[in-house]
């Protein structure tokens, strides 16, 4: 009989025991405590999860919680979910003691960044060495920061997949009826767009590297673009040509707009980022993004995967435990050196481009034209 059976097998008659409690107790109802997420629960995995909630940091930006990191050696290097970060970034680990951190490494693909922290002996994660588990149908926990208890329980729901592509939104209504650009009729509320100082009447001429002659050119170009991406937008607003740096925005960002987004959005905050992923663990634990970066652990105490997005009401998503291991060295080495300015940082506009001279220069160079004259 294997470890991971035994360990299931226990774990199931604790459920069905706190289960059967509660019920007798309340007349029937299942009280809170003793829901999946719930303390009773939670508790009943507290040796199994034990060992990695020893492997896990907070990570700690600007002061306030933002992600859960994964210690992946005893010298201070933590992987944890890159678009959730901003400055200053510092990380609490399990015996509460806190370390500046920085940014050695990012990884695009799967959204994760490397931290190094000044600090030694520190306990790495115990990865998992079986690449197909874990199956369907099997219990996960994910570690707490701050304690062995876990910080929530969930069952895997589907076998690995790959996560598709969602367009970044710009944030703007556009009106094709202006030639040579894309004419900005609207702008979102809080949008990307609306962050960076777009305005309506702003007429878009280029988007990075792409001339945008019309209405459809705006749209094919940013398409191309991922939610967290930072585009250079250059526009003509009235006799000016000007460029703003926008950090494009996913969905779930600027409000539900169909069944399935009210939905997910009826579950609490998603992770910025929740798609585009090569490949991942999905599972139906109820996360925080603050959540993520942390490991997510089988019932024979090893670490399966980095959580990695709050994807939907029930569905959250981890990067296989193989997949981390293999992207270590190339973290680590800075071959991945990491983008800056962080997600969290706000992206300013760059300075307006003139392309006529203010009145002001005008009549400066009137006034030098005559002095020049009459010497």
């Amino acid at each position: 009989m294997s470890k991971k059976f035994f360990s299931t097998a226990i774990v199931s008659l604790c459920l069905l025991a706190i289960a059967s409690t509660a019920f007798a107790q309340r007349g029937g109802r299942m009280i809170a405590s003793n829901r999946r997420d719930g303390t009773d629960v939670r508790t009943a995995f507290r040796e199994i999860v034990a060992p990695a909630s020893k492997s896990t940091v907070k990570v700690i930006c600007g002061g306030r919680d933002c992600a859960l990191g994964t210690i992946v050696s005893n010298d201070g290097w933590i992987v944890t979910k890159y678009s959730e970060l901003r400055d200053k970034i510092v990380c609490m680990t399990n015996d509460r003691r806190q370390y500046a951190a920085t940014v050695v490494g990012y990884e695009p693909k799967f959204d994760l960044a490397l931290l190094k922290i000044d600090a030694t002996g520190l306990k790495p994660a115990d990865w998992a060495d079986d690449a197909n588990s874990p199956a369907v149908g099997e219990f996960v926990a994910t570690s707490s920061a701050s304690s062995d208890v876990p910080q929530a329980i969930g069952v895997i729901s589907t076998p690995k997949r790959e996560i598709p592509h969602r367009a970044g939104i710009l944030g703007v209504v556009l009106d094709d009826s202006n030639p040579g650009g894309a004419k900005i009729v609207e702008v979102s509320s809080e949008s990307g767009a609306d962050q960076a100082g777009l305005k309506p009447g702003d007429i878009v001429i280029r988007v990075d590297e792409t001339p945008i002659r019309n209405k459809d050119t705006m749209i094919s170009t940013i398409r191309n673009f991922k939610p967290l991406d930072i585009v250079e937008v250059r526009v003509k607003r009235a006799d000016q040509e000007m460029n703003f740096s926008v950090t494009l925005k996913g969905m779930n960002e600027l409000g539900p707009v169909s069944r399935s987004d009210r939905m997910n959005a009826m579950g609490g905050t998603l992770s910025k980022r929740s798609a585009d992923f090569p490949s991942v663990i999905q599972h139906d634990t109820v996360l925080k993004p603050s959540d993520c970066g942390g490991p997510l652990v089988d019932l024979s105490g090893k670490v399966v995967g980095i959580n990695i997005a709050r994807a939907g009401r029930t569905e959250s998503y981890a990067v296989p435990a193989d997949r981390v291991r293999a992207l270590l060295p190339d973290l680590e080495s800075g071959k991945l050196a990491p983008k800056y300015p962080l997600p969290g940082a706000v992206v300013k506009k760059t300075e307006e481009v003139k392309t006529e001279k203010s009145t002001d220069e005008k009549k400066q160079d009137d006034s030098k034209s005559r002095d020049t004259s009459t010497e």
